[in-house]
């Protein structure tokens, strides 16, 4: 089975994203209907089991905590088998649409085959993963891929159709619908995006400049006073480590102790980066269009 990579985590940036934040109504756990059955000789094996963040270790001990930041509520799964191979269905409700969007992202490479369910989804021998609402769905095989390759497919649109949410997008990621952006790059990070306290939640996307791939992120804040005092926090960072930096009018220039050339600069209440860079012009001209469209969306939200 293929094995899931997951980014870094760190902080929380509630106010902003709360506010950002698409959030859909109902209670969840009525709407997780799980299928009786997935086709021939594919039943149910026994009944499916809830769990809550007090319990949910019981259920996926050292993977769970990657949940907690993106609000975990509960997580329901339900098994099939066909008597030589299995079928695994997780519903994972979590703390929001962005939320759930979020956790998936974590999950999905860039490379990843699309599969069409919910909002988005991804496929491969083995796994099927798609959000809708505040849901995360992930349904994994364990046996010979074509004896599974149906029922995963049929537990999946199954799925699909009984959460009873929108299947779109989170308006968040309209900060991100810029020229040389590829979609299936976008992260929502719930905790430091590359990895400082100071940057808390965000997001993160390759982008192509001038024939290249640049790494970009994108951190809103609730105020311009934030995004301000989020760029110093930074500045007196690369300061005590003794790197080579220049801040001026809003816009940070350094060589990074793990991100090498990098470049940042504030939009209103929204800061940009681009980091690993051959050199600074290639990170404005990844920066500005991502800032302007960026500071917009959120600026609109808050």
């Amino acid at each position: 089975m293929n094995k899931v990579r997951f980014l870094s985590m760190g902080l929380t940036l509630a106010a902003v994203l709360a506010s950002c934040s698409t959030t859909q109504s109902g209670r969840v756990e009525s709407l997780i209907r799980f299928p009786d059955h997935l086709g021939p000789n594919w039943k149910t094996s026994g009944k499916s089991a809830t769990y809550t963040p007090e319990t949910i270790f019981e259920y996926i001990d050292g993977e769970a905590e990657i949940y907690f930041p993106y609000g975990l509520k509960r997580a329901s799964s339900q098994t099939y088998s066909d008597g030589k191979n299995v079928v695994v269905a997780d519903v994972y409700e979590m703390g929001s649409f962005l939320d759930a969007f979020g956790i998936f992202s974590n999950y999905r490479s860039s490379t990843a085959r699309p599969y069409q369910a919910g909002a988005e989804g991804f496929a491969d021998d083995y796994q099927i993963m798609f959000y809708k609402g505040p849901c995360f769905v992930r349904i994994t095989a364990v046996g010979t891929p074509n004896d599974c390759a149906e029922a995963l497919q049929s537990c999946a649109q199954q799925i699909d159709q009984n959460l009873k949410f929108e299947s779109k997008a989170p308006s968040e990621l309209d900060a991100l619908a810029v020229e040389g952006i590829n979609p299936q790059s976008i992260r929502y990070v719930a905790r430091s995006v590359i990895g400082y306290p100071f940057f808390n939640r965000g997001f993160a996307a390759e982008r192509m400049v001038n024939n290249g791939s640049v790494r970009v992120v994108v951190i809103p804040q609730p105020s311009e006073e934030n995004a301000e005092a989020v760029l110093r926090a930074y500045a007196d960072f690369l300061k005590k480590a003794g790197a080579s930096f220049e801040y001026v009018s809003d816009k940070l220039t350094a060589i990074d102790p793990m991100y090498k050339s990098v470049y940042f600069e504030r939009f209103s209440n929204v800061v940009v980066g681009a980091i690993n860079l051959s050199d600074k012009e290639l990170g404005v001209l990844a920066v500005k269009p991502i800032g302007q469209r960026a500071a917009q969306v959120f600026e609109k939200a808050g």
